[in-house]
């Protein structure tokens, strides 16, 4: 998968948690009380938050290992 498929998918990965924040304020207008659909809503964005944050982690990893792998290559 290249750099350019990651970046797609962190950016849709971006759009659901910005549709499920959006959610959650919703509901939390509608009853002041969390409800079941609060909870798991919130559940939801936790999971994509953790998704982004790893994925966006291994994309520098990777980045990094490329632009160590050209380094070694130039100075070869």
């Amino acid at each position: 998968m290249d750099t350019t498929t990651v970046l797609r998918i962190i950016e849709m990965i971006d759009s659901e948690i910005n549709a499920l924040d959006r959610m959650i304020t919703k509901e939390q207008w509608i009853t002041s009380a969390p409800n079941t659909r609060i909870i798991s809503l919130d559940g939801q964005l936790k999971v994509l938050l953790v998704l982004k944050n790893t994925i966006e982690c291994r994309l520098d990893d990777y980045n990094e290992a490329q632009l160590n792998a050209e380094e070694n290559r130039t100075e070869q």
